[in-house]
């Protein structure tokens, strides 16, 4: 098993549940760490510096892994603009991997999509055959980089699978992300200023989005190449309904929430939610926390981190 973006967010949780299986698990990285990191011992780390084809391919060679699980990506956090970044790490890499693939005879690739592809749809789950007209430079570098490398997988005779993944939280995401910064603001009793918060997600605990991908490896021949999947837990939820579960959860009073003190994102679909059916069915995979639920082992961790640092 290979795992890009194995020092992300998503991808080192993925690489560690995919290890705590009992799966031998590469991790591919674009720089030298030096000593592995604690969260990823046990996987075994291997570099590629410019992910070109021919690095790629000597890599996929020596690795030979039976399944490819394709996190790596670019723009993914706030700011994240950038347009040939966008385009080197969405769209010529995700390319450059199935072309070498091809080449090491390496025959399985879950390719990463984005609810963001999305066009706006209101009131309703989003499902995997509705329109695609992303409303950002990142969803649209990401629904280039889905059809483009369908097309090229079909090409080479490659099983390219997508997963598209909707909105994933929990202990380990960056630090300008929404939760990290309502957690900060909260600890220290500080106001933080939020946009009116009626923006409607779906959000999935970081464990079910790693326990979501490994069924999806475990369960691949249930899985359609060439086909897109939801990864989500048609759930829906507002940022002002995540913010007030995180102060109740912490003893913060909510008038440190200061709701509508920013301006929404500038053509913000008002609702970004999943129809999982799809993959529901393939795989029997059902999320394990809701909203609540998560949050308590977030900030559970959060603390047992801090406590071990210390």
């Amino acid at each position: 098993m290979l795992v890009t973006g194995v020092t992300g967010f998503v991808g080192s949780a993925v690489a560690r549940r995919l290890m705590e299986m009992g799966i031998s698990t590469f991790g591919l990285t674009r720089k030298k760490l030096g000593e592995t990191p604690f969260h990823l011992s046990g996987i075994h780390l291997k570099t590629c510096l410019t992910f070109g084809v021919d690095e790629l391919e000597s890599l996929l060679t020596m690795v030979q892994p039976d399944v490819i699980v394709h996190l790596a990506a670019a723009g993914v956090t706030a700011g994240g603009n950038d347009f040939d970044q966008l385009m080197n790490g969405n769209i010529t890499y995700t390319l450059n991997l199935v072309q070498a693939a091809s080449n090491a005879g390496c025959k399985a690739i879950l390719h990463t999509g984005s609810c963001f592809e999305y066009a706006a749809v209101d009131e309703r789950k989003l499902a995997e055959q509705d329109l695609v007209h992303p409303f950002s430079l990142y969803g649209s570098t990401k629904a280039a980089s889905v059809q483009l490398a369908i097309g090229l997988a079909r090409h080479l005779d490659v099983d390219l699978t997508v997963l598209r993944l909707f909105g994933v939280y929990g202990d380990g995401e960056v630090a300008q992300r929404l939760l990290p910064t309502l957690i900060r603001g909260l600890a220290s009793h500080q106001p933080i200023d939020l946009t009116d918060g009626t923006q409607v997600r779906d959000w999935m605990y970081i464990d079910d989005a790693a326990q979501a991908f490994c069924a999806a490896v475990l369960h691949l021949d249930q899985l359609l190449p060439y086909t897109i999947y939801n990864l989500c837990t048609g759930i829906g939820h507002s940022v002002r309904e995540v913010g007030e579960t995180l102060a109740a959860e912490m003893g913060r009073p909510q008038s440190l929430l200061r709701w509508g003190t920013k301006p929404n994102r500038r053509g913000e679909p008002a609702m970004i939610v999943g129809d999982p059916k799809r993959f529901q069915d393939a795989t029997g995979w059902r999320p394990h926390f809701d909203l609540k639920q998560g949050i308590q082992f977030c900030l559970r961790r959060g603390q047992n981190s801090m406590t071990a640092a210390a």
